[in-house]
């Protein structure tokens, strides 16, 4: 499954869960390069998906996602991502959002503590649509593990 398709069925997940889509980069496959007097530079990116919650109290989402294939590269190029976006709003939840292909990728370069550490959700999307979201837990990253072995 390639990104778009991640973040397709992660808007429709979102949107079932009581998110507005505040913010989808508007140059989705274009790298972040930014011309100008001197060397070029890095422009800050975006997340993928930024999301607020329909309530009277705001609460944000903040989503990174990747497809396939499944890479130790695109798993850390996430967290790097996800964690260069943290403390921008709060209160906020933070995720990185893979295809199910990555839980064999997530166990292997992942621990659970380092997973604890980094502060982010992970959301793993099966080929029918279904998100699973997964908070920083030892049931989850179990879960990840079993299911790494398919």
């Amino acid at each position: 499954m390639d990104e778009a398709r991640v973040r397709q069925f992660l808007i429709i997940w979102l949107n079932n869960n009581n998110y507005d889509i505040k913010h989808l980069p508007p140059d989705w496959g274009k790298g972040p390069w930014r011309t100008g007097r001197g060397a070029r530079h890095i422009a800050p990116q975006p997340p993928d998906i930024y999301a607020k919650r329909r309530s009277d109290y705001p609460y944000f989402y903040y989503i990174e996602a990747k497809g396939d294939p499944p890479s130790t590269t695109k798993l850390q190029t996430a967290m790097g991502q996800i964690r260069a976006c943290m403390g921008s709003t709060a209160p906020a939840s933070y995720g990185m959002a893979f295809p199910m292909d990555f839980c064999r990728i997530i166990r292997d370069h992942l621990s659970y503590e380092a997973w604890d550490g980094l502060g982010a959700n992970i959301l793993l999307v099966d080929d029918n649509g279904e998100v699973f979201e997964l908070n920083r837990s030892k049931n989850n990253y179990e879960w990840i593990v079993a299911n790494s072995n398919r």
